[in-house]
């Protein structure tokens, strides 16, 4: 028996559901106080585990229409544009792992998928495009807590822009989603 596929909205809105409840479940773990036998470092790698593991499930949520800025690195677009082989990287503009730890922070005791896919949307979807070794660049900068997007972006020479009119057609900006 075939199994009936979930269209992209569909899949996006059950791992919003599941992602919520895990998120409710594991609260109470992620701000519970370090026992006095813990060493504080054992606390802390616990609850970056945590993080790492809710920004995981959130790399993995489907990609949804308008979480492109439209806005790419001018050395990516300069690269694109010189050769029709070169490729581009989505940055997404907020850290995964600082969107678990929003999610675990969170004291609230109640929190629902449509809530997730809001913010997922608005916020933790977002992306530009950037080069690879741009998007590597950006890597340290981002893990430092507080630094803005844009400073991160400044910190390593990234001038974004709007997609040049030349690439408005390209499959590497613009891919055709199921």
């Amino acid at each position: 028996m075939a199994q009936e596929k979930l269209s992209r909205d569909e899949k996006l809105n059950e791992r919003c559901d599941v992602l919520a409840k895990v998120v409710l479940r594991l609260r109470p773990v992620y701000q519970e106080p370090a026992t006095k036998h813990q060493k504080p470092a054992a606390k802390k790698t616990q609850m970056d585990l945590l993080e790492t593991l809710i920004g995981a499930a959130i790399w993995y949520l489907p990609e949804c229409e308008g979480q492109f800025t439209g806005r790419i690195s001018i050395k990516a677009a300069k690269d694109c544009l010189q050769d029709p082989k070169a490729k581009v990287t989505k940055e997404h503009r907020y850290p995964r792992k600082q969107a678990g730890a929003d999610l675990l922070k969170d004291k609230a005791t109640k929190l629902t998928g449509k809530e997730v896919l809001a913010v997922y949307r608005r916020k933790w979807g977002r992306y530009n495009l950037v080069t690879k070794e741009e998007n590597y660049a950006l890597r340290p900068h981002q893990r430092k807590k507080g630094k803005s997007t844009n400073a991160c972006y400044r910190a390593v020479g990234i001038i974004l822009k709007v997609v040049p009119e030349e690439l408005k057609d390209d499959r590497r900006i613009y891919r055709k989603r199921a």
